[in-house]
């Protein structure tokens, strides 16, 4: 897979992987925290839209495609929060951003599973570590709502 939008999603990703780390380890709400939630907005964001360009490994719409659409929107919806202010925006922008980055971390997981030599090319086994990867992360979204929930709490006093 090579070419413009490949590299630009190749580099994109990980600058997205960082700010959002970044934004998950850091103090809430201040200016750094701001700088390196819009670094990661626009890094998931070219992220997502190559993705939703690149028809090399398969040559049709496929489920990648369907998880950049799902990424697109929880990221989407995310940033709304705080630009709408609507009541308890904080804990809806939180649990969309935690949701999109730990999509993030799926995908990046799944990437790593593929692209490494581990005999798991075949579709049966290509499938079973998605679908790992899908409930791990899933898992660990449900053990770190109570975390986010008082993170929120914590910013909001």
């Amino acid at each position: 897979m090579h070419g413009p939008l490949a590299y630009l999603h190749v580099t994109a990703a990980p600058i997205a992987l960082a700010s959002g780390l970044f934004v998950v380890l850091w103090r809430k709400g201040g200016p750094p925290h701001r700088l390196a939630g819009l670094v990661y907005v626009f890094a998931i964001l070219l992220t997502n839209i190559s993705a939703l360009m690149i028809y090399r490994l398969t040559g049709h719409f496929d489920m990648f495609h369907a998880f950049a659409l799902l990424s697109l929107a929880t990221t989407l919806v995310a940033v709304t929060m705080p630009i709408l202010r609507r009541p308890d925006w904080l804990a809806a922008h939180v649990r969309w951003m935690s949701w999109s980055y730990l999509g993030l971390i799926a995908a990046a997981l799944n990437e790593l599973v593929i692209r490494l030599p581990l005999d798991v090319n075949t579709p049966s086994r290509i499938f079973a570590a998605g679908a790992c990867i899908a409930v791990g992360i899933t898992i660990a979204g449900i053990a770190l709502a109570p975390r986010l929930k008082r993170t929120v709490r914590e910013f909001t006093g």
